[in-house]
C-alpha cells in the first residue's frame, strides 16, 4: 500500500481528484475509499470513515470516549486508537481518530470496525495518507497558481 501511495499512478490518479474537485477532502476520500478497498481485498478486514470539520466533530453523535480522544490528537499531533475491550462484542466499535490542520480549516478523519482491531501500523498510516494528499494539493495549487500567473502575463503582454 505505501509503495502505492507514492507511486507516479497514484500522484496522477490524486492530481486529478484535486483538480476536479479544489479541495482536499475530495482526494483524501478517494483516497480513503482506496484503502478501504485494499484492506478488505487483500486483508480481509473491513472499516468505515468519517471526515468532519472541528464543529461537526463536536456535535457530532460519538461516544464520549472518543470526543475525548480529540484533545489527544491536537497535543500530540498523532491519531489515536481505542479498541474495544471484549473483541467478540458485535455491538461496540474499535475507532482510530486523527485530528489534522491544513489551508482548508481543521479536520478530525474517525475510522470505524466492529471486527477490526486499529494498531501502529493504522496511525502510521492514516497519517501518512494525510500527508502524502496534503503534500501533493500543496504542489497541484502552486503548479496552478504559477500557471496561472503565467497566463495572465501572457495575455497583458499579448494585449500592449
Amino acid at each position: 500500500m505505501q509503495a502505492y501511495l507514492t507511486s507516479e499512478e497514484f500522484q496522477l490518479e490524486i492530481s486529478e481528484e484535486i483538480a476536479n474537485s479544489k479541495d482536499f477532502k475530495a482526494p483524501l476520500i478517494y483516497t480513503l475509499d482506496s484503502t478501504i478497498e485494499f484492506y478488505s481485498n487483500q486483508l480481509g478486514l473491513d472499516f468505515t470513515y468519517e471526515i468532519y470539520n472541528l464543529n461537526q466533530f463536536k456535535k457530532a453523535k460519538l461516544p464520549k470516549s472518543i470526543k475525548s480522544m480529540l484533545d489527544k490528537s491536537i497535543q500530540t499531533g498523532d491519531p489515536c486508537i481505542t479498541n474495544k475491550s471484549n473483541s467478540d462484542s458485535e455491538y461496540y466499535k474499535n475507532f482510530l481518530l486523527h485530528y489534522y490542520e491544513n489551508l482548508d480549516g481543521k479536520f478530525v478523519t474517525v475510522l470505524s470496525s466492529y471486527q477490526t482491531e486499529f494498531d501502529t501500523f493504522d496511525k502510521s498510516l492514516i497519517k501518512i495518507l494525510h500527508n502524502v494528499i496534503y503534500d501533493y494539493y500543496l504542489q497541484y495549487n502552486y503548479i496552478y497558481d504559477v500557471t496561472l500567473t503565467m497566463v495572465k502575463n501572457e495575455e497583458i503582454s499579448y494585449n500592449k
